[in-house]
């Protein structure tokens, strides 16, 4: 019951629970691993309606888990906020969510018991490091979905726990203050975006050396904005500087240089050097379809990009079969809300207008 108080109230995954048990107290911990035992503690609990159970999860009404809170110590408050902190973090993804797309079902999962764990150990100054990284690994799930007000909050947290526990000039620090960049250009502070992608790098430069990847992923997104604020020699200069590096680092056939070749071309593109953009869309789209196959949202991305710069250049029926894929797959994967899926309408819709205009 103390352990469960700590949760969000419905869908407690048993399994999460067994594989934090290492970090519960006994007895607690020892019934915990034997699955006769902590049938026998379960339903004592079902007996007096304490809990529910289905399908290998628990549910605690949220005014029991008050009781249940209230009755504790603050010794036993801060013991199962950091036992049931610790055993989320390890739990909840830590890969990119971007290129990983199973890892989605994962983090809806826990996303409601990453936040409540996370919010009560925060709560009592428990475990900065499990609360930090459960705020930042939430965001960045959020933010793929497109949730950015929400992201922007929780990074906005994971910052703030991270200066206080490791200092400001940490690199976990950078990598929460790179997040929240990210979240902030698409909220369109682009302002914002710039301060934080300049102090990342600047810790990152000072912590690794001009030529870390880490130092590629902030010289990168700090060309992104600058091509957003209209400085396009800057923008470039970012970018081939990050994909230098992540060259060098990974090799010439990586997704993350398919990341930075993507990003040179869209410079490329509004500088007007179309035949460089496409050749640079082409290359990440080659990356990418051999390290995810033709139907995730890094080849919709890299099709998109393709299809625009074909129509620029004239390409309309190429342009449209393009655009018509890219489409498609992010379907298959986003919520019809996502910027991703109204940037690809709309390229498909200035396609087919100019379709029709050829054919009048």
């Amino acid at each position: 019951m103390n352990l469960l108080a700590f949760f969000a109230p419905d869908a407690i995954p048993r399994d999460v629970i067994v594989a934090g048990a290492e970090h519960l107290p006994e007895p607690l911990q020892a019934a915990v691993r034997d699955e006769m035992q902590m049938d026998g503690a379960v339903g004592m609990a079902r007996r007096y309606s304490l809990l529910q159970v289905r399908e290998g999860t628990f549910s605690m009404h949220r005014l029991v888990q008050t009781v249940a809170r209230d009755r504790m110590s603050d010794n036993a408050l801060k013991q199962w906020a950091e036992a049931t902190a610790t055993i989320v973090s390890n739990t909840f993804p830590s890969g990119d969510f971007t290129s990983h797309l199973a890892l989605w079902d994962v983090c809806a999962r826990l996303l409601p018991h990453a936040l409540a764990t996370a919010d009560y150990a925060t709560a009592l100054g428990a475990v900065p490091e499990a609360t930090g990284y459960l705020f930042n690994q939430a965001a960045l799930y959020l933010q793929v979905r497109a949730q950015f007000t929400d992201a922007k909050r929780l990074f906005e947290r994971a910052i703030e726990i991270g200066e206080e526990a490791l200092g400001k000039e940490h690199p976990t620090v950078a990598i929460r203050v790179n997040n929240l960049g990210s979240v902030l250009q698409a909220l369109g502070d682009l302002a914002g975006a710039r301060e934080c992608y300049e102090r990342a790098l600047e810790i990152d430069e000072a912590a690794f050396g001009p030529n870390h990847p880490k130092v590629a992923t902030d010289v990168n997104n700090l060309g992104g904005v600058l091509q957003d604020l209209g400085d396009l020699a800057g923008a470039r200069q970012c970018c081939e500087r990050a994909l230098k590096i992540s060259e060098a680092a990974f090799g010439p056939n990586h997704p993350k240089v398919a990341i930075r070749v993507n990003n040179l071309g869209s410079v490329l593109q509004d500088l007007g050097d179309l035949a460089g953009a496409r050749e640079c869309y082409e290359r990440a789209l080659k990356i990418d379809e051999a390290a995810f196959g033709p139907n995730h949202p890094n080849v919709a991305r890299d099709v998109n990009n393709l299809g625009d710069v074909l129509r620029v250049l004239n390409g309309l029926a190429g342009a449209r079969v393009y655009c018509e894929r890219a489409l498609k797959i992010f379907l298959q994967f986003l919520p019809e809300n996502h910027p991703n899926i109204k940037i690809v309408r709309e390229n498909l819709e200035a396609v087919e207008r100019l379709q029709r205009t050829k054919s009048n």
